[in-house]
């Protein structure tokens, strides 16, 4: 025996010392650029996608003279309300991640 005593729990209803609180982990610097990145591109895409498709260069496309026989499809308020609704898409997932970026502050 070396004489050493092992400390006793304590009582019922009493509560040691509290825990220290444990450092969140630090995140690479890489994981933060492309957060952003992801951001940016997820707006001018969505940007992008939402007006195009009502300008006229969407018209004069050179998608359509690949495939002419397209051009009804290409040219509908249908299709183009599609892609609008694609850029709709974009621009929600682009403010999701905006605001998921908080997870980095302080870190």
């Amino acid at each position: 025996m070396t004489g050493e005593q092992t400390p006793l729990p304590p009582p019922p209803g009493e509560t040691g010392p509290a825990p220290e609180p444990e450092e969140p982990p630090r995140v690479p610097w890489h994981v933060k650029v492309s957060a952003v990145l992801f951001c940016i591109f997820c707006l001018e895409l969505g940007i992008f996608l939402l007006l195009y498709p009502w300008t006229e260069a969407w018209s004069r496309n050179w998608w359509f003279y690949l495939k002419p026989e397209w051009r009804p499809f290409l040219v509908s308020d249908q299709f183009r309300g599609a892609m609008s609704g694609l850029g709709v898409l974009n621009l929600l997932l682009g403010f999701r991640a905006v605001f998921g970026l908080r997870r980095f502050a302080g870190r």
